[in-house]
């Protein structure tokens, strides 16, 4: 996740339509333990913006403040996502990688006190726990070429889906850690969890996003909407596409 520029500042979130209600599977939220991103409140029940997540995992200052139950260390987040095979997971927070490494790229996460990861290399061992169903990755790149798939197999993606996770979302491009983004993602969460076919959801979401944005850049309503830079970087990799169904 990146600080947002200038250049974002007259946008805002937009909600697309008919979103489905918060029936389905139930939500585990692990809030990225830097204190740069803040507090993050609108990610977890804020207003009613947020996931109203079955549990939520943070770093001490989401603990200190009772945003989140429980501290984000490497171990308690593999054990919750190798205990909940049914579950969306959705972390919100850095994703670093070291340059050409692509066994290093970690989520941000705390031993209590101080800064811990749960990277690919954890992940991509023989011994397979398990995982949820559907896992929601955040963070800068974190599906990008040098870290899933496309150019380079044993990165977080592909562990998550190693240790039995079903679907993995994220994002090829670099993340604005704004309003917009924390939006976005609330808004995809709520649709990922109830949905029956992952990839058509995220797909449905991208187009009404392009839709709305199309009709504004068009001077319909005079607002700017959500642009492309927000929405057309996420990507699904799943075990089965689903397309045969």
């Amino acid at each position: 996740l990146a600080p947002p520029s200038a250049l974002m500042a007259t946008e805002r979130p937009v909600r697309p339509s008919g979103l489905p209600g918060l029936a389905g599977r139930p939500v585990l939220a692990v809030l990225g333990a830097d204190p740069d991103l803040g507090a993050l409140e609108p990610m977890v029940g804020a207003e009613g913006l947020g996931l109203a997540p079955t549990s939520v995992f943070g770093g001490p200052q989401h603990v200190q403040s009772g945003l989140a139950a429980i501290v984000a260390t490497p171990d308690a987040v593999l054990s919750a996502l190798t205990a909940n095979p049914h579950a969306l997971v959705v972390y919100y927070g850095h994703i670093d990688q070291l340059e050409g490494q692509p066994l290093s790229a970690a989520m941000s996460l705390t031993d209590g006190r101080l800064r811990a990861e749960l990277s690919a290399a954890d992940l991509l061992v023989s011994d397979r726990r398990g995982g949820p169903e559907l896992m929601l990755l955040a963070g800068c790149s974190s599906l990008s070429a040098t870290s899933s798939g496309t150019g380079e197999w044993w990165g977080l993606g592909t562990g998550l889906l190693w240790q039995g996770t079903q679907h993995v979302v994220g994002s090829t491009w670099d993340l604005l850690h704004d309003e917009v983004t924390m939006s976005w993602v609330v808004d995809l969460a709520e649709r990922l969890r109830s949905a029956d076919r992952p990839h058509h959801a995220l797909h449905e979401m991208q187009l009404d996003a392009y839709r709305c944005w199309s009709r504004e850049s068009e001077g319909d309503s005079g607002q700017i909407g959500v642009r492309p830079y927000h929405w057309a970087g996420w990507v699904i990799t799943s075990v089965r596409t689903g397309l045969d169904r």
